[in-house]
């Protein structure tokens, strides 16, 4: 599992370095290594077994290979590239639907049904907690004004932040304690920058 999850790895990186728009400022492989950084971290402090961790690992890498086609609808291009990625290399029908669930459920609004949706939920959005989270909520910002043709003001971009981290909520106990507070000094400085 060790080999694939490295290949894995080299083939989500040759593709996002090599095929994703110029202009994913957000959605890039920065962000993927992100996202497998935050499930290493979780699947340490939670009660998953090896192979549950390693199809955390294995939807972090490949979750959003999509865009390197599309901008709406990703998750659906992702789970396609995964089925096939992990079809040529012969792994069972379980492993590809453990991955490709995985990948479905970071759709939004995200709605886990399980301790390993929870956690790759949580890894995909352990950004809000993030020390960069406005530099990285800039460069989304950038990067739907590119793709997306939505324009933001300062302070409408700052309101829609705001509501948007207050809304959040994190789904396992490991990403509250790691980011809950991260994620409510942003609010925090929000609310201020904000203020009339």
């Amino acid at each position: 599992m060790k080999q694939l999850i490295e290949e894995t790895k080299t083939y989500v990186t040759r593709m996002l370095s090599s095929q994703l728009p110029d202009h994913y400022y957000y959605h890039n492989l920065h962000h993927t290594h992100q996202v497998v950084a935050a499930i290493k971290t979780l699947s340490a402090d939670t009660l998953i077994n090896e192979w549950e961790k390693n199809t955390l690992l294995l939807a972090g890498w490949l979750h959003d290979v999509g865009y390197c086609y599309t901008y709406d609808g990703l998750e659906s291009i992702s789970m396609t590239l995964a089925m096939d990625f992990l079809k040529d290399h012969r792994c069972s029908d379980l492993l590809i639907r453990g991955v490709t669930d995985c990948i479905r459920i970071t759709r939004m609004p995200q709605t886990p049904r399980s301790l390993t949706h929870s956690i790759m939920c949580d890894a995909d959005m352990a950004h809000l907690g993030d020390p960069n989270y406005i530099i990285e909520s800039e460069w989304l910002r950038q990067e739907w004004k590119q793709y997306c043709k939505l324009k933001y003001s300062d302070h409408d971009w700052a309101l829609m932040s705001l509501n948007f981290l207050k809304q959040h909520h994190y789904f396992t106990q490991t990403a509250r304690e790691l980011w809950d507070k991260g994620k409510d000094r942003k609010i925090i400085s929000l609310e201020q920058f904000l203020k009339p």
